[in-house]
């Protein structure tokens, strides 16, 4: 291991500056070392410092690896915190604990949320719907879909907000098939989507690409009234475009009145097609 941090040094010691591609190279060869001062040492606030000033950085173009670190660094500072509260007779209501919940699922830090699930059943807020959408929410993008739905199917009250988060982590999950299931079983249970849980639905079932679905979920769109409302018409023509069906994509766009926010849509459409010069002709 020593070896590794002799070999950057010798880099440095020499004048020659690390250049980008050398610097990660270093950085990973550092991380392998258990000194605080060079190595990996679990200090976040340390990592969130490091990562600020390059974020202000003229020419800082930050890679994929690097982001997920700062963020699951902010998710260890916040499990650091949330802790802290406690040890100081702080005590954290369903409130810090659902901001919790969505900082760590974020980061997919599956020991952190743990530890608030843990805090969360302890203070008896398991049973709180707001509580229980971010811990399904965290479950479903920590990838283990089957606490969520046990999680769900727990809950004595459902609400369109827990219903839409289960509908939507199946999709996330892989299971695309499964959402329009939950969405049936959503209006058995007498439960009417709002328009922020009819865009999520449309947003899940536009994977599965099952255009007799599609057709369904727009006559429903219909009766219920969202025809006419552009957060929904933008989902539902990408929703047809995804099935080939660029005929009924057309006939959605055509039919609402405020076009302000669907052009974008309706011309992703035509180009997954290769018709994009049809549409402005």
């Amino acid at each position: 291991m020593g070896r590794d941090f002799r070999i950057v040094s010798c880099g440095i010691s020499t004048e020659d500056k690390p250049d980008h591609p050398t610097t990660p190279i270093a950085l990973k060869a550092c991380t392998r070392l258990p000194a605080l001062e060079h190595g990996k040492n679990g200090c976040p606030e340390e990592a969130i410092a490091f990562f600020s000033p390059m974020e202000m950085a003229e020419h800082f173009n930050p890679d994929l690896v690097m982001l997920v670190g700062v963020v699951s660094a902010c998710a260890q500072l916040l499990n650091y915190r949330f802790n802290e509260m406690i040890d100081g007779g702080v005590e954290p209501n369903s409130v810090t604990v659902v901001s919790a919940l969505q900082v760590c699922a974020v980061a997919c830090s599956l020991e952190e949320c743990k530890m608030i699930h843990v805090f969360a059943v302890w203070k008896g807020f398991k049973l709180d719907v707001s509580v229980a959408t971010a811990l399904i929410d965290m479950h479903m993008k920590c990838f283990l879909p089957d606490k969520a739905i046990d999680l769900f199917e727990r809950m004595p009250r459902k609400d369109v907000v827990l219903w839409a988060a289960l509908l939507r982590g199946n999709t996330q999950n892989g299971m695309a098939h499964k959402s329009m299931e939950v969405f049936r079983n959503m209006l058995s249970n007498e439960m009417q989507p709002d328009a922020v849980a009819m865009v999520k639905i449309l947003a899940a079932c536009s994977e599965s690409g099952i255009l007799q679905q599609d057709v369904c979920l727009h006559g429903y769109i219909i009766i219920s009234g969202f025809n006419n409302n552009i957060f929904v018409g933008a989902p539902l023509i990408e929703l047809y475009s995804k099935c080939c069906s660029i005929d009924n994509a057309t006939k959605v766009f055509e039919g609402i009145i405020h076009k302000d926010v669907i052009w974008s849509a309706m011309i992703a459409g035509y180009g997954i097609h290769g018709q994009g010069e049809n549409f402005f002709f």
